[in-house]
């Protein structure tokens, strides 16, 4: 399940005898190891796609000085 920063503020998890139950704190932390993989990777695809869309502007507005000094 993904998480966002405000949920996980508010996350309450059971204490038991000796401090905070194992397998629920195990379970949160699986989760939001997911959450992160999932956001880096996204971040990944994006700052690629932004690279490949500076790529093809440099080559536009080299394309429009060329018409420009042809004109």
């Amino acid at each position: 399940m993904p998480y966002t920063p405000v949920e996980l503020r508010h996350v309450k998890l059971k204490r038991g005898l000796f401090g905070y139950r194992r397998e629920p704190v195990d379970d949160l932390l699986e989760d939001v190891a997911d959450s992160f993989e999932t956001t880096w990777r996204e971040r990944g695809e994006l700052d690629d796609k932004v690279h490949e869309l500076e790529q093809g502007l440099a080559e536009l507005k080299h394309r429009e000085e060329l018409l420009a000094q042809a004109l």
